[in-house]
């Protein structure tokens, strides 16, 4: 798959301030050289312009052959975050590009890692590593957690390692003549595009059929498979289903679950991710008990803790109403991200804040509410899920806070760009109108009109995000109530609250 063009310019403009300190560093007694130039010519552009980049560096070198030039930038610029993130070696070996997958992983430059990843999986393949290829299949995997926020390419990229890591569990276990072939075909058509039909396939075979005669740790690997590719076909409540069976069947044996208990805490992750996306609200607690009974024997086992207890506990308070200790519990999460921040990705850390931002917005705290929303917006490339809920939400805040300014800024810019291409969602626009509605009127009467009158709408934005985003339907809903009983949204979210009887 050829590269995009523009690829080294997201790369670049996904450096963080220290990066970009420690790259000046490295290139300090190089600038003069073709790639040094190249680079700050890149790093200036917003929008990638090739024939700006040509003409500019013509005039400083001459005729330069650019692809060259990009790719050996991209490598020199990539061994440097190596050296600055600690990576050992100096070559591209297997180990090495995998440090190199996890860093442009957390940087959100989904297309360069399956770039880099498919480099893996194809030298592993011929060599028979099947711990390089786990490797491969666990941070491309990750891509599924941001699938809702992932372009086209992105998402086939994880709908094949999917189908790929599925068939090949399937062939090491099950004695099946056509099986290899099967599954080259299945493979190759979850690549072109054609997944659903593949891993529909994949579901139909005998073997990951409910009752057909596995072992223990296949029955594992069965519900697990089987709860991934239902969250692929957008089947929340059969994900859900076979995430509890892979859950019961880990807790069949104790021992086992004890000697592997990274991966049980992972599926214990995907277990609440499920339960989550399929609004079943009544196992958060027990998962909740069960995270804390893992011990914190390893690094492994305390980063999931510190990561999925902290979105876990602010769940939790917003389906109960419970903000009494929200701010202690931001002020313990921001002490111990100094200590975990480096093996946490991006994406993870937008998800805990927005998770905080939810709470302070029901809470009535609009100030603290603006700040974790802000945060998550920091980086401007970054467009999953996290940050288009965000982006929607953050004007009742503004509004609120009557940062009115900001709002008609915003609202101009919309306007000027329905002529170019927008950036903004619909859901983002709807709620802009909406706020905006709110921001003219001309008493807190009208104000309860509007509220009122679009919480009744049929096609209320509260109702479209119901099912693709359920939590802020809740608190777009809640903040909508708040203004049409003229009350304050913290007495609106407790009465509200889908968990009360939790």
């Amino acid at each position: 798959m050829k590269p995009p063009s523009d690829s080294l310019h997201s790369l670049i403009h996904a450096l963080s301030p220290n990066e970009k300190r420690y790259i000046a560093l490295r290139y300090s007694n190089e600038v003069e050289s073709h790639y040094v130039t190249l680079y700050s010519i890149i790093e200036q552009q917003e929008v990638y312009n090739e024939s700006e980049v040509l003409e500019r560096i013509a005039e400083r070198h001459g005729s330069v052959r650019l692809p060259m030039l990009k790719k050996y930038l991209e490598q020199s610029l990539i061994g440097i975050l190596c050296d600055y993130h600690g990576a050992s070696g100096s070559s591209w070996q297997q180990a090495r590009i995998l440090f190199v997958g996890k860093i442009l992983r957390n940087k959100g430059l989904n297309k360069m890692t399956g770039r880099l990843l498919r480099q893996v999986r194809s030298a592993a393949e011929k060599d028979t590593n099947a711990l390089t290829l786990l490797a491969a299949n666990n941070i491309e995997v990750s891509f599924v957690n941001d699938i809702y926020g992932l372009d086209s390419s992105a998402i086939q990229d994880a709908l094949y390692t999917e189908a790929q890591q599925a068939i090949k569990i399937l062939a090491a276990d099950v004695e099946y003549v056509h099986l290899q072939s099967t599954a080259q075909r299945l493979m190759r058509e979850a690549h072109e595009g054609q997944e659903g039909r593949a891993l529909r396939e994949l579901l139909a075979h005998p073997f990951m059929q409910d009752g057909s005669p596995i072992t223990f740790k296949q029955r594992i690997t069965y519900t697990s498979i089987r709860s991934r590719i239902h969250v692929l076909l957008g089947e929340t409540d059969l994900a859900f289903h076979y995430a509890q069976m892979n859950i019961d069947a880990w807790e069949s044996s104790p021992s086992f679950r004890d000697e592997h208990a990274v991966s049980y805490a992972g599926a214990l992750t995907n277990y609440y991710s499920r339960a989550l996306q399929a609004t079943r609200y009544d196992v958060l607690d027990d998962i909740h008990a069960r995270l804390q009974q893992l011990s914190d024997e390893s690094h492994e086992l305390r980063l999931c803790k510190f990561q999925v207890l902290t979105q876990l506990d602010n769940v939790l308070a917003l389906l109960k109403g419970a903000f009494h200790d929200s701010t202690e519990r931001l002020i313990s999460f921001e002490a111990r991200l100094a200590e975990y921040e480096r093996y946490t990705n991006h994406y993870i850390v937008r998800s805990i804040r927005a998770g905080f931002a939810y709470v302070f917005l029901l809470s009535g705290n609009w100030s603290d509410a603006h700040k974790q929303i802000a945060a998550t917006l920091l980086d401007t490339h970054a467009l999953d899920h996290v940050v288009t809920s965000m982006r929607v939400i953050q004007y009742a805040a503004l509004f609120e806070l009557q940062l009115f300014d900001l709002i008609e800024s915003s609202y101009r810019s919309a306007k000027r760009s329905t002529r170019t291409k927008s950036k903004m969602s619909d859901h983002e626009k709807h709620m802009l109108e909406l706020v905006r509605t709110f921001m003219l009127a001309r008493s807190a009467e009208e104000v309860r009109a509007v509220a009122q009158q679009e919480l009744q709408r049929e096609n209320a934005l509260y109702k479209e995000l119901t099912k693709s985003d359920a939590m802020l339907s809740y608190v777009l809903r809640c903040w909508l109530i708040s203004h049409a009983q003229g009350t304050s949204i913290a007495k609106v979210s407790v009465a509200e609250s889908p968990g009360r009887q939790l």
